[in-house]
């Protein structure tokens, strides 16, 4: 199938890694129309053309990207950001009737999937086993809820719904004696009595989750689904809990894979996405968040042989997939590299 692909977001770590992989294709021929909000990505040098877009939730983001799509002839748009992800899928039937298809669920999914809060919530009435949350609004209903999961488990975790990559939140354990920042990622760690001196207060005012401390390594589930059935759920233990993009282990685990199959199942998900796992104290998978678009990191599992993107584009083309054998104990790492035009 010859094709052209506009990827957004193209700055990230391993991107270039993604479009090299996806262009190796021997099944598809790919054109490839990279954007970002960055002049300079490395990325762009691998693309066969490039446009600078502005943030996914700017006002002017969708004109500028439908006027893209116009130029380049575009097929499909994979979004590798959340609120690219949103703003796409907002638009979804506007650009099919000129010929762009979206590769990313429907804009009531994503608005679940981007609060973690209601990422639970929905999780929940799946009848999915969950750590120990709660929600609360203001700083007395706050208080109360950190007071009430440190009792049962020593530690909480206070989290805003919306925010991404750990901005925002506090762990909080009375094993610490001072606030710190753990292990490079944004989250601050800190003991009760500092919460509620120092942070308590500076909390927004909508509800928040406040939820058990879970327990390392992050795992990340990328799954390809097509309308509720998955091709691929391929779970992967990051080797930095802080720093997707400094490698992985493919692993067999089953319960983890369960829990991606059935949301995608009931939720009629389609295209690729991801889980972010971690435990609980008793070794049980923990839904940290359903992300709305693919992993920044999905190109480990494509260096692992796991052909998602192929089958993807085979699935949009209503040509059939072969299954492909999952290989586990993978150790994907990355390193410097150079390349020259």
């Amino acid at each position: 199938m010859n094709i052209t692909v506009m990827i957004t977001c193209i700055g990230g770590g391993l991107s270039a890694q993604f479009i090299q992989s996806i262009k190796a294709s021997s099944r598809h021929n790919l054109r490839i129309v990279g954007v970002d909000t960055n002049d300079t990505p490395a990325a762009r040098h691998f693309c066969d053309t490039f446009h600078r877009v502005p943030s996914g939730d700017a006002p002017e983001y969708f004109d500028k990207i439908k006027s893209i799509c116009a130029q380049e002839s575009v097929d499909l748009i994979f979004p590798c950001a959340d609120e690219e992800a949103l703003t796409l899928a907002a638009h979804k039937a506007e650009l099919l009737i000129t010929g762009t298809t979206v590769a990313c669920n429907d804009l009531d999914l994503l608005q679940i999937f981007t609060n973690k809060l209601t990422t639970y919530k929905k999780l929940a009435q799946l009848g999915i086993e969950l750590p120990i949350w709660k929600e609360a609004t203001g700083q007395e209903s706050t208080l109360s809820a950190v007071r009430e999961i440190m009792d049962i488990t020593g530690e909480a975790v206070v989290k805003l719904p919306t925010a991404r990559g750990g901005r925002g939140t506090l762990v909080i354990s009375n094993s610490l004696t001072e606030t710190i920042s753990f292990e490079g990622s944004r989250e601050l760690h800190m003991n009760l009595q500092t919460f509620m001196e120092k942070h308590l207060s500076q909390l927004p005012s909508e509800p928040i989750m406040i939820m058990e401390r879970l327990v390392e390594p992050v795992h990340d589930l990328d799954i390809l689904s097509w309308q509720g059935q998955c091709h691929y759920l391929i779970p992967r233990k990051r080797l930095n809990s802080a720093l997707p993009n400094e490698g992985h282990i493919l692993i067999e685990n089953t319960p983890m894979a369960e829990i991606g199959r059935k949301v995608a199942q009931e939720l009629k998900t389609s295209w690729i996405f991801d889980i972010d796992f971690m435990t609980t104290k008793d070794g049980k998978p923990a839904v940290l968040e359903i992300n709305p678009r693919a992993s920044g990191s999905l190109s480990v599992a494509i260096a692992a042989g796991m052909p998602l993107f192929d089958d993807m584009l085979s699935l949009y083309g209503d040509e059939p997939i072969a299954p492909t054998h999952q290989s586990y104990n993978q150790i994907i790492f990355p390193y410097t590299a150079l390349a020259k035009r």
